[in-house]
């Protein structure tokens, strides 16, 4: 009994530590660690579950991975902006800032974000004509129902501004298709 009981002590006691160096190592910018910590308050594992916490490290290692240029992850910090999850506020100027960055490396998920912005007005001035650039710049890229929101859009504008949405969203899938 008392190998047992030692046995689950030390397991405890590592346990511990090795939530201690994870945490240090996550507040020291680790992204790993930050995933980690993440899953770990998610899940209860090896700390109390706490869901807003692993928001909040959710966030934070999406946010250095954005900074590093990570367009999957920009598209993901422009939706916890958008929608004020993650442990943080609800900014549609970062939103659209976010998704931009995104749509222009070719992330066909942000495009498809940054049309809708443009669409409703969302963090930037509603603009129909670069709201069908982006939208039509996504669709080409392979974003389903990227092209049902573009035709939505196409019946706002004129002949005029539909032909030079259309050349401007050639101009833009050259530019920013990967």
């Amino acid at each position: 009994m008392k190998n047992i009981m030692l046995s689950v002590f030390c397991f405890l006691l590592l346990s511990g530590c090795q939530s201690i160096s994870i945490r240090e190592a996550a507040y020291q910018g680790d992204i790993d660690a930050q995933l980690k910590l993440e899953r770990m308050y998610q899940r209860g594992e090896g700390v109390k579950q706490d869901v807003v916490q692993a928001a909040i490290w959710r966030r934070m290692s999406t946010e250095k991975k954005a900074k590093q240029g990570d367009s999957d992850a920009q598209f993901k910090l422009g939706n916890m902006y958008m929608s004020g999850h993650g442990g943080g506020e609800k900014n549609m100027i970062k939103a659209v800032s976010w998704f931009r960055r995104s749509a222009e490396q070719g992330n066909a998920n942000g495009q498809k974000a940054l049309g809708d912005m443009y669409k409703r007005g969302r963090g930037i001035p509603l603009n129909y004509k670069l709201a069908y650039v982006w939208l039509s710049v996504a669709t080409a890229n392979g974003h389903g129902s990227s092209a049902k929101l573009r035709e939505e859009v196409a019946r706002h504008l004129s002949l005029s501004d539909l032909n030079e949405g259309q050349v401007l969203a050639g101009e833009y899938f050259d530019k920013y298709s990967f």
